[in-house]
């Protein structure tokens, strides 16, 4: 078993390097991201945001900006993936 998992180590992890550009390109794209938006701009525009961006094909981001729900600054404070996982560690707490 040993040998295997040092096998596994050398020959698949090691050197792994994160596409940072692929991996911002497909957070932004996700729809998924609508639900950071729910506290501030509410859940019925962030699921209108989610449904029409999943038909034209484009970010919700995006379109909130356009829409006006946000300003771009506040839009990448936002969906800044650093400060949202920050955030969850903390928002499981107990009190």
């Amino acid at each position: 078993m040993s040998n295997a998992v040092n096998t596994f180590r050398i020959n698949c992890i090691e050197g792994i390097q994160a596409d940072t550009e692929r991996c911002s390109r497909l957070l932004h794209a996700s729809v998924g991201i609508a639900t950071a938006l729910n506290p501030i701009i509410g859940y019925a525009k962030a699921a209108s945001l989610a449904k029409e961006a999943l038909k034209k094909g484009r970010s919700v981001g995006e379109l909130a900006v356009e829409k006006g729900y946000l300003k771009q600054e506040e839009l990448e404070k936002v969906l800044d993936p650093y400060q949202m996982t920050k955030l969850a560690q903390y928002s499981h707490k107990e009190q």
